[in-house]
């Protein structure tokens, strides 16, 4: 995959006047790869956080590992995803009665895009500190609005290459809708 900052606003090709002040001024490491985001966070404490994906039913698969935030990376682990009417209020009817695949339920219904949404839930199991992964609980939340993206395979590597985090999997308090 390529490397973090390659095409982002932080990419020192792309780098303008503006984004190194506002990268510099607030002392923030920039830490979030703008092509690979795929949701941002709704829902959050530090021990769970909720994200909404861009697109519907792109949700990571569950176990992946998931960063999220750019001044405080943390990282979480997937343990639910769900596709949902943004209006609680309105449930999803079926539509596809007389469609001859589900992708032409799709096709003929466009409105679906904005009608539904889905979510997926990550169980916080560190964060980056400088150099440094700490594997456990944040003293605080995932900001509202942190942009999320699947770990590459080198983060994932480097993040599992102590199993401090395991506690935290076996002794969640996880509850699903299910």
């Amino acid at each position: 995959m390529a490397p973090i900052y390659a095409g982002s606003k932080y990419d020192a090709e792309n780098m303008t006047d503006e984004s190194m002040t506002e990268q510099y001024a607030t002392g923030s490491e920039p830490q979030m790869d703008d092509k690979h985001r795929i949701g941002e966070v709704m829902n959050a404490s530090t021990s769970e956080f909720t994200a909404q994906c861009y697109r519907l039913y792109d949700a990571p698969e569950i176990g992946n590992l998931v960063i999220c935030g750019q001044d405080a990376p943390m990282y979480g682990i997937v343990y639910e995803a769900t596709t949902q009417s943004i209006d609680p209020g309105r449930a999803a009817i079926p539509r596809g009665m007389h469609a001859d695949s589900e992708a032409d339920v799709l096709h003929d219904n466009p409105q679906i895009e904005r009608l539904l949404c889905t979510k997926f839930s990550a169980l916080v199991v560190g964060y980056r500190d400088g150099d440094a992964i700490r594997r456990y609980p944040p003293l605080i939340a995932p900001r509202i609005f942190s942009f999320v993206r699947e770990c590459y395979d080198d983060e994932l590597a480097e993040f599992s290459s102590s199993h401090e985090f395991l506690n935290l999997l076996l002794t969640a308090p996880i509850s699903t809708q299910d």
